[in-house]
């Protein structure tokens, strides 16, 4: 699981998938997936999620790439990716605020792996 993973299951509580899903518009089965940590969910179902648990966007935002700088991730090539093109297409969410839940020292680590993924498509 992940942090972000565990934090959805904890809210949940002992609502189900189908319920969850069914009131979000999320396909239970992407629900599962977020709370197993197999799928990370864009930041429009993110802010579903959040709205309908009643909690800040930001919170779960901050748990989302806490996963990423997790030791554990091996995934991280798959949230690097989604961050770029999210960045590249203007989409849901800019630079500026992707970087609000992330601490200050890795900021800067962030920035030249985007400028690495960009440099890699490039060539």
């Amino acid at each position: 699981m992940t942090y972000l993973g565990n934090k959805l299951k904890e809210l949940r509580g002992s609502l189900s998938l189908y319920e969850v899903g069914g009131d979000t518009g999320i396909p239970r089965i992407e629900i599962s997936r977020y709370e197993r940590g197999q799928h990370l969910p864009t930041p429009k179902n993110l802010q579903k999620l959040a709205d309908y648990y009643e909690v800040p966007y930001e919170d779960l935002r901050v748990l989302y790439f806490s996963d990423y700088f997790s030791e554990e991730n091996v995934d991280r090539p798959v949230v690097l990716k989604w961050a770029l093109t999210q960045v590249l297409n203007s989409m849901e969410m800019n630079i500026i605020s992707a970087f609000r839940g992330i601490p200050v020292t890795k900021q800067g680590e962030v920035q030249e792996r985007l400028l690495a993924m960009l440099n890699e498509e490039a060539t």
